[in-house]
């Protein structure tokens, strides 16, 4: 068989290579070890409690989570539980994902070649493959999401089906309901008959939360920060926002944006074309952004448009250990600050394009379910915005670029294809990390030191002890401090009240070189 035919034979059955090459990539960075990831150590408290037969919630747990965490029991109560376990199923959900988002992709006349980098642009972005690694509510809600928009848009539409799934996403995170938003408004405009069926895809979901949230009060189930979110949401609908609300949604709604450049930004390549059309005033509204993002990069000394989850999944931080958290930002210097400001002025470039790209689109209701969400993320940055967030724009933006009939050019490719390799790679160093922890705390445990003698770092620590009633909580009364007599800790960093007494190697990729993580035994320490 010649390159030819294999690249031919790669492109005709793009999902199934874009799925072998994930499963390889999964033999490198081995990402199933027994510990939980991120918060996901909230959720996997809902998915154990069902498996000893009670349905109770971490006070931790924003998300509605309930259909998550049905799914999650089905493979724990076959197999056992445990976070590997977790972690497994929504692998599988994300190749279902997958699955659903190559199949409106054929909906499209983008030839066999870009169908298969677009799939491969999208799973391994930085943050739909880390996410897809832990028992986070992104990727199965975002699942849910793509199978809702599929039925909507092909030929034989199955409204029907859209609902289900609407009403599934909605019952992992509740923001899924703005997808129902914006098919309702398309559904009402290109409609003739039956536009009563219109408010259904908002009207259905939103019952269907509501009456889930009756039943948490009625059974007292529901999570603090459950009910915290959605009071949170509806103060924002309903309140004016001041000048420091304001301020966060500036800082937050512009870091968003550069960042929707960047995720996209593999793809708008092909279409740089575009660029010898702006006019003076979208010139100079770029040329504006990229001096200001300069000055904020340089005065401010942090690592814009990031502001945590992404280095969290690049294992630069926050990987929390006894109040140390490691952040690229401290460590800034004349060559970051050139890499943060040309990443700044690509995104901001590859912003444009994309604007010129929904510009020339048609109506259609990708058209309307960007607007939606994009209503919906400018009234959430008021309050807060997380890297994680674009990651709904991502499936449909790529979906909206594969309706303008893009074809993938070999600049576009190189990138998609340096990408993955550093998601990988960042991947790796991240599990590595967390493999050498586990295995610090194994050899305290095995030498039956006590669970609340071990300072794990934080998703250790709040997996064990944050529904202990005996925690150290704050001023506030928020439990935090999730280890209220510990003896040793477990860290890549050597505290200055800590001796070491075993350490562990693992490697780190990104930059070649060979780190520890260390057990160290504590005389005293205090949490501030």
């Amino acid at each position: 068989m010649t390159i030819k035919q294999l690249q031919s034979m790669i492109y005709k059955h793009s999902f199934w290579s874009v799925i072998v090459i994930v499963l390889l990539s999964y033999i490198f960075i081995d990402p199933f070890g027994n510990y939980p990831i991120n918060d996901d150590w909230a959720y996997a408290r809902s998915v154990l409690n069902l498996n000893n037969g009670s349905l109770a919630f971490s006070d931790w747990q924003a998300p509605a989570l309930i259909v998550q965490t049905l799914w999650a029991t089905l493979w724990t109560k076959v197999f056992g539980f445990s976070h590997t376990i977790l972690r497994v199923s929504i692998i599988i959900l994300a190749v279902i994902g997958l699955f659903y988002f190559y199949k409106t992709l054929k909906l499209s006349s983008i030839s066999n070649q870009s169908r298969f980098w677009l799939l491969l642009a999208l799973c391994f972005n930085p943050l739909w493959y880390f996410l897809s690694l832990s028992f986070m509510t992104d990727i199965p809600a975002l699942v849910m999401l793509i199978i809702a928009i599929y039925h909507y848009i092909k030929p034989n539409q199955q409204i029907y089906l859209t609902f289900l799934f609407l009403i599934f996403g909605v019952l992992i995170r509740q923001h899924i309901i703005v997808c129902g938003l914006g098919l309702s408004v398309h559904y009402w405009l290109n409609h003739k008959d039956h536009k009563w069926r219109a408010i259904l895809f908002t009207f259905l979901p939103l019952m269907a939360l509501l009456a889930y949230e009756w039943l948490l009060d009625l059974y007292q189930l529901i999570p603090k920060d459950f009910a915290n979110q959605q009071g949170t949401i509806m103060d924002k609908l309903t309140n004016i926002p001041g000048i420091e609300e304001l301020k966060r949604f500036s800082v937050h709604a512009y870091n968003l944006l550069i960042f929707l450049g960047l995720a996209i930004l593999p793809l708008t390549i092909s279409k740089w074309k575009y660029l010898k059309c702006l006019n003076r005033t979208q010139i100079l509204a770029g040329t504006t952004l990229n001096l200001l993002t300069i000055g904020k990069i340089i005065t401010g000394k942090r690592m814009l448009p990031f502001t945590g989850d992404l280095l969290y999944s690049g294992g630069f931080g926050p990987i929390i250990e006894h109040d140390v958290a490691t952040h690229l930002e401290n460590e800034f210097s004349i060559p970051l600050i050139i890499i943060a400001s040309l990443l700044s002025f690509l995104g901001i470039t590859s912003l444009i394009i994309l604007i010129r790209i929904i510009q020339k689109q048609k109506r259609t209701v990708i058209y309307w379910l960007l607007g939606a969400f994009f209503v919906f993320h400018a009234i959430l940055s008021i309050n807060y915005l997380s890297d994680r967030y674009y990651l709904t724009f991502l499936p449909i933006l790529i979906i909206l670029i594969a309706y303008s009939k893009i074809e993938i050019n070999p600049l576009s490719k190189l990138t998609i294809s340096v990408i993955s390799i550093v998601t990988v790679i960042f991947s790796t160093d991240y599990f590595n990390h967390r493999d050498a922890r586990q295995l610090g705390i194994q050899h305290l445990l095995d030498q039956s030191i006590p669970h609340h003698h071990i300072e794990g770092g934080f998703e250790y620590n709040h997996w064990n002890f944050f529904d202990d009633p005996n925690l150290i909580k704050d001023e506030t009364g928020v439990k935090w401090s999730s280890v209220t007599d510990f003896k040793y800790i477990v860290s890549s960093v050597i505290v200055n009240e800590g001796k070491v007494i075993k350490s562990f190697n693992f490697y780190h990729f990104a930059s070649l070189s060979r780190k520890k993580m260390y057990v160290q035994k504590l005389e005293s320490i205090v949490l501030e």
